[in-house]
């Protein structure tokens, strides 16, 4: 269900990643390319695990293979929450969902229940976190999401995540939580995109000090040239 290969864009160097808990996960990541060379980015987490969420991802990368090119990302929300709705198979049919969209170094981005994207900052190295929160597609008709439109420059890097980390146990029964995950991405941020995946799954590790992954873990890290 995931792509076979990584979107080649002039200005960005991309790296994805995911770990599933179980046998059949229920976190997606995409890309799209437009004609004019919009980069259209989706990481989503399907309600439960197994099969059930397997079904609902199935159903939003086919939606999503329809929508992205969708120049506004909350209408393509709006109609994905429909679409899930609608198929009434029962039970909470939900989708939590971050969608960006990056044109040269303007980026829109809007997120349905999903960790805040974090962009690491070259000029003086700092995280910012972007405040988008709402709720998980399908689980309102009609919720209000908000989208950013935020300028990058040559050197920021952009992470999207899925809770697996940051919501991570360790043997205490502890979790590893969100501002420490934004330090983390502070401490790497020089790194290339593909290290500082590298380097926040082996924190994870460490954290978790040999207790066994509850929950499907998932990156998307692209770096501005």
């Amino acid at each position: 269900m995931l792509p076979e290969q990584l979107p080649e864009v002039p200005n960005l160097d991309i790296a994805a990643f995911m770990k599933t808990a179980t046998e059949v996960g229920g976190d997606y990541y995409d890309f799209k390319k437009d004609d004019d060379g919009t980069l259209t980015v989706a990481v989503g987490d399907a309600a439960g695990h197994g099969t059930k969420a397997g079904i609902i991802v199935t159903a939003v990368k086919s939606l999503f293979e329809v929508l992205a090119n969708n120049p506004s990302i909350l209408d393509t929300f709006q109609k994905i929450t429909s679409a899930l709705r609608d198929m009434n198979l029962g039970g909470k049919m939900f989708m939590a969902m971050m969608m960006l969209k990056i044109k040269g170094y303007e980026m829109k981005v809007a997120a349905a229940g999903m960790p805040l994207p974090l962009i690491w900052r070259a000029a003086d190295r700092r995280v910012e976190e972007i405040d988008l929160k709402g709720m998980p597609l399908g689980s309102f008709a009609r919720f209000p999401h908000r989208e950013k439109e935020i300028t990058l420059n040559p050197g920021d890097c952009v992470i999207l995540m899925s809770d697996g980390l940051p919501e991570r146990f360790n043997t205490e029964g502890e979790i590893l939580d969100y501002p420490t995950v934004a330090k983390l991405v502070g401490q790497s941020g020089d790194k290339s995109p593909k290290e500082m995946i590298e380097y926040l799954l082996k924190c994870g590790e460490k954290w978790a000090n040999g207790r066994p992954q509850d929950d499907d873990m998932t990156f998307v890290a692209l770096k501005v040239k």
